[in-house]
Formats: C-alpha cells, sequence, structure tokens
C-alpha cells in the first residue's frame, strides 16, 4: 500500500520529490528511494557492508561516494554472525578519530538481528505480515531514515515445507510504505543466487544499482580490494562510475581503508588534475599561515573566483574550515571535535 503525499495527494508530489533529493549518504543512497548492492561474494564485502550503517548514523566520509547525514539507522543482520558484526563494529568505532562522531553513531545505530531459531526466523521474514509488522514498529519506535538489510535473501526465505503456513506478502510493497515515508533503503545481496531474487522481490520498482566484485588480479596481503561500479546514466556527480576501493588489518589488529583518488580505476584527465594540484597548492598556503582567500589568489596568481570556488568546494568536504564571521581560513586539526558531518574524514 502507497502512502501518498500530504501535499500533493501523489505518491510522486512535491514532498516525495523533496525526500528524493536528500543525500542521506553521499550518493550511495538517497531519501526516499531504494539501492541495491550486488556482491560478487559475500563475505569480501563484509567491512564495507558494515560501513554503510556506520556512515550514515555517524555522519561519517565514506570516499568516494559522499558523506552519511548522520540519521537513525536500522541495520538489519543476520543473528549468526552477532560476533563478527561486533567485531567490525569495534574496529570501525576505534578507527574513527572523533568522538562526536563516534558518540552520533553510537545514539544512531540501531541493530535489529534476524534470530537462530526457525520458528522465529521464519515469522520475523519480510514476506510475512508478521516480519513486515514487525519491521515496520521497530522503523516508527526509532524514527529511522536509512534502512540496510543485509544479505536480503535470507530475509526473504520462499515458501517450502517449513514456511507454508505464514501467508506470503510483497517485498515490493514494504520498500514503497518505506519509500513513501521518505525513508532511504540500502539493500545487499550476493551471489546468483541473490541476483536471480531480486526481480522477483522489487517487481518493477525504481531503484539504483550498485556492483561489487573483489579484484582477485591484486590480491592484498591481510585485506581486501574491492572493483565498485555504480549506475549513475542521469547523474551529474563527479562521484566516478568505477572505482577500487581497499580495507586490510594490520598486525596490530588495526583496522583502515580507503579510496584515494590515487585508487581509482578511471584516469584522470588534465583538466581534473590541473583542479586537483590548485587545491592542494591552496591547503598547503592555509597550513603555511596564509588565512584569506585574497591572500591565496595574489600569492597563486590565479583570479579570486577561482579560488572562492575551490575554497567552497574544500568547505564542503571537510578539508578546510572556514570562520565565517572573519573570513579566515584554516586546516582541520585532528585533535578536535568539529560540528555534525564535517568531523571526520573516515575514509583514511
Amino acid at each position: 500500500m502507497k502512502i501518498r503525499d500530504k501535499l500533493s495527494h501523489s505518491p510522486d508530489g512535491p514532498a516525495a520529490a523533496q525526500h528524493r533529493r536528500k543525500m542521506v549518504l553521499g550518493v550511495l543512497a538517497f531519501a526516499g528511494q531504494v539501492t541495491l548492492v550486488e556482491q560478487e561474494g559475500r563475505h569480501e564485502a563484509a567491512m564495507f557492508r558494515f560501513l554503510c550503517p556506520y556512515t550514515g548514523a555517524g555522519g561519517k566520509n565514506l570516499l568516494p561516494l559522499g558523506v552519511g547525514a548522520g540519521v537513525r539507522t536500522l541495520y538489519c543482520c543476520d543473528r549468526f554472525y552477532e560476533d563478527e558484526i561486533e567485531e567490525r563494529r569495534q574496529r570501525v568505532t576505534r578507527r574513527d578519530p572523533y568522538q562526536s562522531s563516534r558518540d552520533r553513531a553510537k545514539e544512531n545505530l540501531q541493530f535489529y538481528y534476524l534470530e537462530l531459531d526457525q520458528d522465529t526466523r521464519h515469522s520475523q521474514s519480510l514476506l510475512t505480515p508478521e516480519g513486515h509488522q514487525r519491521l515496520m514498529d521497530l522503523v516508527r519506535r526509532h524514527n529511522v531514515q536509512l534502512l540496510v538489510i543485509d544479505d536480503v535473501e535470507v530475509w526473504t526465505p520462499q515458501v517450502g515445507k517449513k514456511t507454508g503456513e505464514y501467508s506470503q506478502v510483497s517485498f515490493s510493497g514494504l520498500l514503497e510504505e518505506l519509500t513513501a515515508r521518505g525513508i532511504s533503503v540500502l539493500i545487499f545481496t550476493s551471489g546468483a543466487k541473490g541476483r536471480r531474487a531480486v526481480p522477483t522481490l522489487l517487481g518493477s520498482l525504481p531503484h539504483k544499482k550498485l556492483s561489487i566484485k573483489e579484484d582477485k588480479r591484486h590480491p592484498m596481503p591481510g585485506g581486501v580490494r574491492l572493483v565498485i561500479s555504480r549506475e549513475a546514466s542521469h547523474d551529474t556527480s563527479l562521484v566516478p562510475r568505477n572505482f577500487v576501493w581497499w580495507s586490510k588489518i594490520d598486525t596490530d589488529e588495526n583496522f583502515d581503508f580507503s579510496c584515494r583518488e590515487g585508487d581509482f580505476v578511471e584516469q584522470k584527465s588534465p583538466s581534473k588534475k590541473a583542479i586537483e594540484d590548485h587545491r592542494e597548492a591552496i591547503k598547503a598556503m592555509i597550513g603555511e599561515g596564509v588565512p584569506t582567500q585574497k591572500e591565496i589568489a595574489d600569492r597563486l596568481r590565479v583570479h579570486p573566483s577561482t579560488i572562492c570556488h575551490h575554497v567552497d568546494y574544500l568547505v564542503q568536504h571537510g578539508e578546510v574550515l572556514m570562520d565565517r564571521q572573519k573570513k579566515k581560513l584554516s586546516l582541520p586539526n585532528p585533535d578536535a571535535s568539529k560540528a555534525k558531518g564535517t568531523d571526520d574524514n573516515a575514509s583514511g
């Protein structure tokens, strides 16, 4: 059942459009939309999967996809992997250098476990009325704005001998109800079985898509290198459509991950390299104590409007701080807690 927009009495009215434009997790997840993440194998992307709800809840930057909105997040996962998920949470929390975003993630991130008992699992299925109602109760209780369903196949078991007693409901209908409330839904699936199930589960429901494959040609000791591709046929974002993302655990059991520009699969154009060189030069000058855009423009012999454009970008991405009253620029202090949404560079 669709919940219609109060302003237009249409599920595609002004308020619904406003929901869709709001980024909840960079270009990966928008309010009121569904994003499907297809994995070649389930375990290779385990840390990436956990970072999605953490960065969404904590307001962290998941390069190169963008910054999470720091919103109430519900992470649906299997109790069978509870110990591993707790280990990931601890590793990611230790990796986060800012107390403010650690606290925000702890407050905003809620877990909904698929229990081990088979009868309970069947009743939690998102294809049953009871499972549908359980999830919606949690969504309303916690005022959820980002819903992450890890391994959708285990949450949507098909009817069999043990599940035949439970009546079936539409999974796409549940997604329509969630997105009509402005909730962003991020769904992970894995393997050929997961890909085959998607058309039946989602039907004709519009959704964005991301695919993840392990880069087996370039193995990483103690870690994994992933090739991530996103559908972006109508996307004007500068985020690359294909890029390499890696994560590893070092000999001291410390977790690290990144997707720096140098890791991107796409080659930089000369114009893009020139832009990046300008931005690095601006940060270097700020680090040397040059505090104003005019002084930077004079020293670099660049038009002030060009410096203004670059500074706006750097401030928006948390790479430079600006005192709005004094118009003074500075670099982030890694030991200080900054404002919500800018207090990180969790992506390394």
